[in-house]
């Protein structure tokens, strides 16, 4: 585990730490600034992108710190995140849609057929087309 250093006497700043200690080398960068040295170099950080158990701890943490700071905006957030993706996983989407497929959403003037015209039924209590005939067997 690194520890956090800081060297101000040469004009320079150099750090290196953990998640755990970068709130004490943030302070330390403040009061090396507020002493009025001025910084020529700041240090770069590299992130290194693998899946380790560390990485869902670090997830677990940030939510954890988050609730604990902002617990109003991790409900919203949270309550926008079903928002998205219930209706996915929704059986109410998934038979609202099928029955929305059924019925027709402009609906014909009730006309007799006179032989030429195939899609409109000969009378206007004539079953045709799509049915609901699933829907009254669930």
């Amino acid at each position: 585990m690194l520890t956090p250093s800081i060297d101000c006497r040469d004009q320079s700043i150099t750090a290196d730490f953990t998640l755990s200690n970068n709130l004490s080398v943030l302070r330390d960068w403040r009061n090396c600034y507020t002493s009025g040295i001025l910084w020529t170099t700041v240090p770069m950080f590299t992130n290194t992108s693998q899946t380790t158990k560390s990485n869902m701890a670090g997830i677990a943490a940030f939510l954890k710190n988050a609730w604990n700071k902002e617990p109003v905006i991790v409900v919203s957030c949270a309550i926008g995140v079903s928002a998205v993706l219930i209706p996915l996983v929704s059986p109410y989407t998934k038979y609202s849609g099928m029955m929305n497929k059924a019925v027709p959403y402009n609906y014909p003037v009730p006309v007799r057929n006179d032989g030429k015209m195939d899609d409109i039924p000969s009378h206007p209590s004539e079953p045709k087309g799509p049915n609901l005939d699933w829907f009254k067997n669930l």
